[in-house]
């Protein structure tokens, strides 16, 4: 029988699964699953054209620009608590009419999805997730306002979806009837 205190001296240093490899994020970096006139875009400007129910790109940004890691990291890395940059929330107009000015299949690089929309130049990028959510979503400058929850364009979004759509967040917010 071994003891547990010669168990241990036995054990290998556990090895990680993934090599680290290096990622560069910068004004040059390229949004490669979005790409000027591609189906997706034009079903989301059908779907918002058809529905009135306003689409939203939710892109994935590094807390700053420009930005280097390794991946998967290997050692804890400062990260600033406010970053700078990080998620952001465009309009899908925005983006599309971003993508537009690019010719067809061509994706867009970071410095050319620009908000039409910034309240400030902390905005030019998207708005930061949880300013989406807390200035404009919750004060109904963004989003769809439905005043039935028996609306067919709202069951139809939330039941009956179809790519090439593939996710769909759903937040409902009810109002206290004096809110208004």
């Amino acid at each position: 029988m071994i003891g547990i205190g010669r168990l241990v001296d036995r054990i290998e240093p556990i090895r990680p699964l993934a090599i680290g490899r290096k990622y560069a994020f910068t004004q040059e970096s390229v949004y490669g699953a979005i790409a000027a006139g591609s189906q997706q875009v034009q079903h989301i400007t059908g779907y918002e054209f058809h529905s009135s129910i306003p689409v939203y790109y939710n892109l994935y940004n590094p807390p700053d620009l420009p930005y280097h890691s390794t991946v998967p990291r290997l050692a804890l890395e400062k990260v600033d608590v406010f970053p700078t940059l990080g998620c952001r929330v465009l309009r899908a107009a925005d983006v599309h009419a971003a993508l537009n000015a690019l010719p067809i299949g061509k994706s867009p690089r970071f410095f050319e999805l620009l908000s039409r929309h910034a309240n400030s130049s902390n905005d030019l990028h998207g708005w930061r997730l949880e300013s989406f959510v807390a200035d404009e979503v919750l004060r109904c400058r963004e989003g769809r306002l439905f005043e039935d929850a028996r609306d067919a364009r709202l069951a139809s979004l939330v039941y009956e979806r179809t790519a090439p759509i593939a996710a769909a967040i759903v937040v409902t917010i009810d109002l206290a009837s004096d809110y208004r």
